[in-house]
């Protein structure tokens, strides 16, 4: 004890003395303090404690994998005994791979001062024991000897539940792809009679009807469409629940967009009584942007539908509006508004739900799937926008987005101005809407002309009396909709008036009254008719073409129709049918013999192929599911050979998937046209093809019964036509017999198809999209032929020639790129200083 009175732990020892005679003298005592040691060993052993209280596994290993220490819970958990004497080796517990992986553990903690992973080890009866496990080295400073410390933790249960979500996840990815495809079966199996319903459809309203049996096929027509959109839709929703829809990123021109969906509504608004569409573009749009066209294009006809089906007296506004433009880019600002029934703030909230519209009772009125606006807002979403709504109950709607585009053409000056000795000329605009009277005013005093509005056509009528002959308009803009008019006899009336005073009429109307004029006698009929929803472009070309005397009726529109006319009466055009079910053949083989192709038919692969091998064919439109043998592997095996190189061949499926189209033409097909077939798009893309691939072996020849206005087709005089830098006009003119306006129309049709074509060609190399650089350089090589633009086609061949090689040259290819777009450009500058020559020679 020391003298502070604390107790103090000590080593007492002691000896007894003895003399030299062996008798004991005494005691000799040492006392150590061992304050110290019990310090440690109390610390020890309060560790030890702590460690063998632990739930984990702790233990200590030797360099040679003996096992020389664990706690109570490592050996409950590999259920090991107490059994001191007994030596446990770390491989007696582990799988031989999984010993290896300790090892390697071992030496990289060796190296970094430790290692931690998972790891399964095998407990003393053989089960598995899933590990989280820590290896930290440690080196004994007197004896130098290197041992592992290891803290392991039991994660067997963790283990479980991950798995089972593992197999969950994989489960629900297996369910989403057998309903993808299912849902991809089915469109194709639903598609399949839907092509024969609306075909024989079709066919039946060119027969002698009746007017009940006619609207009975109206109908049914209807009602096909109606279908087909909802089946498109169901698709749309699937793969946007999936996250597999792609967004592309493509150029195009936004005139030619909004063209496309106004004659989509003109179909859709026919027969709304007081109801007009405005389409308020502004004259800056640009003329080329990268963007997805597609899904833009789907976007805003499901909202413009929706906007006429819910406004049944009214107007309906397609905006768009320029924001933040720069040189490179530009935010467009789309509006779609309308006067209709609006929406209350509680229907709001449920809009953008699937399978959900404003109330029940409005889908029971209205009809439809309820999937068109949350397919619209995740696309809108997917091309970097959001699409928002502000409405009000018996008021209207408003819906709106922002899009961002990188511009690629913009315009630098105002695209249409009449021409100088016709600036403030008169235009009367005779239209009974406010609104409307107002927007046609502001576009053709944009024009140059003096607009001179009317509210009712009796006003204009007899104004038009009254008025002298120096005060009389160029030109009178007439709404056919208004409600003072009444038809036919109306329209005469007013047409005969204007007649006598030498004024010249543009009727606007609906598609539905499109065919009411057209019954009429041409000589009663309007100089030019526009199809409502109508653009500001297409009003001020219409006004263009009726102030130069080109006026439909007259020569622009006349020779558009001889043109098609002339492409769709090819002889001699054999084409070859590949398709299975029967009811598609019969509306297929009368759609194409409508236009006098002759059409072979085989049912599947097998057939295709020994038909090739045995006749002349120009053409194959191939369907994709077929027995014995399908489509897909028919075209594989025919474009192993190459004498069957120039024959397009036009894939003809019920499958819409983008990917599906993408690996036809990969195949090596030419085109897809998705059933159910529409008539003007087989058309349109046999015309395309063939015309690619005829030069002079497939000369269009006009059939009899043309009427006298095909003398507007005489050959041209030659000595008096511009040249073309670029382009052998003489040539080029010789290919069509001497017909100026099938050249003209050639003309423009290459400058809007080619137009963009060196910006997307430049975009699919830099994809590496070798397959589809080949077939543009095809494409452009059978145009340039057809033009007689010699130094293009020789620039497209030596493109696809490249292109072609085992090993891409890349340093070649991008000379021979820059060659074709100095080419192509000099051709297209060539083409547009060429056009109003040619126009005011024609």
């Amino acid at each position: 004890m020391h003298k502070n009175g604390t107790r103090i732990p000590t080593l007492h020892s002691s000896n007894g003395l003895r003399d030299r005679n062996g008798r004991f003298s005494g005691v000799v005592g040492m006392v150590l303090d061992i304050s110290d040691r019990k310090h440690v060993e109390k610390a020890r052993n309060r560790l030890l404690d702590i460690v063998e209280s632990a739930k984990d596994l702790i233990a200590s290993v030797s360099s040679r994998g003996k096992l020389v220490y664990m706690n109570g819970a490592g050996r409950e958990m590999l259920g090991l005994q107490s059994n001191a004497d007994q030596v446990h080796m770390v491989e007696e517990y582990s799988h031989p791979e999984m010993y290896s992986e300790l090892v390697r553990g071992a030496a990289l903690a060796k190296e970094f001062g430790y290692w931690e992973s998972d790891a399964q080890l095998m407990k003393q009866n053989g089960e598995p024991l899933y590990v989280s496990m820590v290896i930290v080295p440690h080196k004994d400073e007197d004896t130098g000897e290197l041992f592992f410390s290891c803290i392991a933790r039991d994660i067997s249960e963790q283990k479980m539940v991950q798995e089972k979500l593992v197999r969950a996840t994989l489960e629900a990815e297996e369910a989403n792809q057998a309903k993808s495809r299912f849902l991809a079966l089915m469109s194709h199996e639903i598609r399949t009679p839907l092509n024969g319903i609306i075909g024989l459809t079709q066919l039946m309203r060119k027969t002698g009807l009746s007017s009940s049996q006619k609207d009975y096929m109206d109908k049914m027509n209807t009602s096909s469409e109606t279908l087909l959109r909802i089946i498109n839709d169901i698709l749309d929703f699937s793969k946007i629940e999936a996250g597999k829809v792609d967004i592309e990123r493509q150029p195009f021109q936004p005139e030619e967009l909004m063209h496309r969906i106004t004659d989509q509504l003109s179909v859709f608004m026919g027969g709304k009584e007081q109801f007009e569409f405005i389409i308020d573009t502004p004259e800056e749009l640009p003329q080329t942007i990268i963007g997805d066209a597609l899904r833009l294009e789907q976007v805003l006809l499901n909202l413009c539908m929706n906007a006429i089906k819910f406004t049944n007296r009214g107007k309906v506004r397609l905006k768009l509006e320029i924001v933040e433009p720069t040189d490179k880019g530009v935010n467009v600002k789309f509006i779609i508004s309308d006067t209709g029934i609006g929406m209350s703030e509680a229907q709001v909230l449920k809009l953008f739900k699937p399978f959900t519209q404003a109330d029940g009772s409005t889908t029971r009125k209205f009809g439809g799937t309820g999937l068109g606006l949350v397919i619209s807002k995740s696309f809108v979403e997917l091309m970097g926008g959001k699409l928002m709504v502000s409405s009000k109950a018996l008021v209207g709607s408003e819906f709106y987005f922002t899009l961002p585009f990188t511009i690629i053409h913009k315009y630098t000056e105002p695209r249409l101005q009449v021409h100088q000795d016709l600036l403030e000329q008169p235009v009367w605009i005779v239209e009974d809407d406010d609104e409307m009277r107002e927007h046609w005013s502001d576009i053709v005093e944009s024009f140059g002309l003096t607009p001179i509005p009317f509210h009712s056509w009796k006003m204009a009528r007899d104004r038009l009396r009254r008025i002298g002959a120096g005060a009389l308009p160029k030109l009178i803009v007439l709404d056919m909709e208004m409600p003072d008019m009444y038809g036919a006899e109306t329209w005469l009336e007013f047409h005969r008036d204007a007649e006598l005073a030498g004024v010249k009429t543009i009727a606007m109307t609906t598609s539905y009254g499109r065919d009411e004029m057209m019954q009429l006698p041409a000589e009663q009929r309007p100089v030019t008719l526009l199809i409502k929803p109508i653009m500001r472009t297409a009003m001020l070309r219409a006004i263009e073409s009726v102030l130069d005397h080109k006026g439909t009726n007259g020569k622009e529109q006349e020779i558009e129709s001889l043109v098609a006319t002339i492409q769709q009466n090819m002889t001699n055009t054999r084409i070859l049918l590949a398709e299975d079910n029967k009811i598609n053949q019969l509306v297929a083989i009368e759609i194409l013999k409508e236009r006098g192709y002759e059409v072979g038919l085989a049912e599947n692969g097998e057939e295709v192929l020994m038909k090739l091998g045995e006749e002349r064919w120009d053409l194959i439109l191939m369907d994709i599911h077929m027995p014995i043998m399908d489509g897909s592997e028919a075209v594989r095996i025919i474009r192993t050979q190459a004498k069957y190189d120039h024959i397009p061949i036009i894939a003809v499926t019920a499958n819409v998937l983008r990917n599906d189209h993408e690996r036809y033409l990969k195949l090596g097909m030419n085109d897809v046209v998705t059933k159910p077939i529409s008539s003007e798009r087989i058309h349109n893309v046999i015309s395309y093809w063939l015309k690619e691939i005829s030069g002079s072996a497939i000369q269009p020849v006009v059939k009899s019964g043309l009427n006298d206005r095909s003398r507007a087709l005489e050959p041209a005089n030659i000595d008096s036509l511009p040249s073309i830098d670029g382009m052998d006009v003489e040539s080029a003119l010789a290919r069509v017999n001497g017909k100026l306006p099938i050249l003209l129309h050639m003309m423009e049709q290459f400058m809007l198809d080619y137009d963009s074509f060196a910006d997307q060609l430049r975009m699919m190399i830099k994809q590496s999209e070798l397959t589809i650089v080949k077939r543009m350089a095809h494409t452009l090589k059978g145009a340039a032929g057809y033009l007689s633009a010699y130094e293009l086609l020789e620039a497209a061949c030596e493109v696809e020639r490249i292109v072609k090689l085992p090993e891409l040259e890349s340093d070649n290819l991008q000379k021979a790129i820059i060659q074709l777009e100095v080419t192509l450009k000099r051709l297209l500058d060539g083409l547009r200083k060429a056009k109003d020559i040619f126009d005011n020679k024609t």
